[in-house]
């Protein structure tokens, strides 16, 4: 591999990473915010205003107990495909 990647890539990749971190977040059990309140029109689309969730549409499924699971293998997807853009 080359290690010449031009400037405007890896500021590219930086940035998309920087945004994937709290969706990440948003999506996990670790999610320290509440953002907005339970009546807000975004908790009447199915967001929580807490976060986690992996956990809540998992518990939808049946597959509940696998949810710290699933959320670690969308984040490691999420990762990987950013570091795809440096590519």
């Amino acid at each position: 591999m080359s290690d010449d990647v031009p400037q405007h890539r890896l500021i590219l990749c930086f940035i998309v990473t920087l945004l994937c971190v709290p969706v990440i977040l948003y999506l996990s059990p670790f999610w320290p915010f509440q953002l907005w309140t339970n009546q807000h029109w975004l908790a009447d689309m199915g967001l929580h205003p807490r976060g986690d969730m992996i956990a809540r549409w998992s518990r939808q499924f049946g597959i509940g107990p696998f949810a710290i699971l699933i959320w670690a293998a969308v984040s490691l997807v999420l990762l990987e495909l950013t570091q795809k853009i440096r590519r």
